[in-house]
């Protein structure tokens, strides 16, 4: 049998249909498709994991349902705006900035830009654990 990438009689794409090599690239593929799975598995603990101990630690700081929230919205979207948080909370300008500001305080958000104008917040852990 040759292995996926090996030519049997001609370079490796063309032996998959000239050399029969259809088992050897389906078991290479499948090999990936397994590898990647329990990748993601492990990737999504680790998120559900995170996700835990934020909601333990906001909770011991009596933080608000809105707060809860925005803070679970850091999964779907670790970069985050003011005006997305305003949007996501449904709340003013100012209450927005406030629950930022509290989950900046807590270690949860970092500003990622300069200035005191359109103000980037990303949850570098969150970050972390996708970018692994």
């Amino acid at each position: 049998m040759v292995a996926f990438g090996e030519s049997c009689c001609m370079g490796p794409v063309l032996s998959i249909s000239h050399c029969a090599a259809w088992r050897d690239w389906l078991i290479f593929f499948l090999q990936g498709v397994t590898e990647q799975s329990k990748d993601a598995l492990v990737r999504s603990k680790r998120l559900q994991d995170l996700q835990l101990q934020w909601r333990q630690d906001l909770t011991q700081i009596r933080a608000t349902a809105l707060l809860l929230r925005l803070a679970d919205s850091l999964f779907e979207s670790p970069i985050l705006t003011i005006p997305q948080a305003q949007a996501i909370m449904d709340v003013s300008y100012r209450s927005a900035q406030q629950n930022v500001e509290k989950l900046v305080n807590v270690g949860i958000l970092v500003q990622a830009s300069e200035g005191s104008y359109g103000k980037i917040f990303i949850a570098p852990k969150v970050l972390q654990i996708i970018g692994e």
